[in-house]
């Protein structure tokens, strides 16, 4: 990725979060909105054959447009999809402040009761709201 670029001549790539399988997420700043957001950056194979391509795509937009409907104080917001060419797709997201559950976990390897009861109960109204919309 060229250093610092504009994405949908809207989100200014800042620094690089983490990777995973198949994307690579990134801080960005809103330049229409003036806010931090997450851009998340899913490249495809280009060995892959074009179905496998294809089919990609429509997963990764069917989970966009789902991510789209959330309504949750506990769920990262969804805010833009962005067709980047017919190998790479970027979701934008809220920003979140701070540590993930992942790295709090692994910093401290355990949580005293009133805070370990705290994250339990919001994931499951988190859990409680998905199932709720089925």
């Amino acid at each position: 990725m060229e250093a610092w670029p504009i994405l949908g001549q809207r989100y200014k790539v800042l620094s690089f979060i983490g990777k995973g399988g198949f994307a690579e997420v990134f801080k960005a700043y809103d330049l229409e909105n003036l806010e931090y957001v997450v851009v998340k950056l899913q490249y495809l194979d280009k060995k892959w054959p074009a179905e496998a391509r294809n089919a990609f795509i429509k997963y990764a937009l069917r989970e966009n447009k789902v991510f789209w409907t959330l309504n949750h104080p506990n769920i990262v917001k969804y805010i833009d999809t962005i067709n980047i060419d017919e190998f790479s797709i970027c979701t934008v997201l809220e920003y979140c402040e701070g540590d993930d559950l992942d790295k709090k976990l692994k910093k401290k390897y355990y949580f005293m009761e009133k805070e370990a009861k705290a994250i339990i109960e919001k994931v499951l109204d988190v859990v409680k709201y998905l199932n709720q919309r089925t």
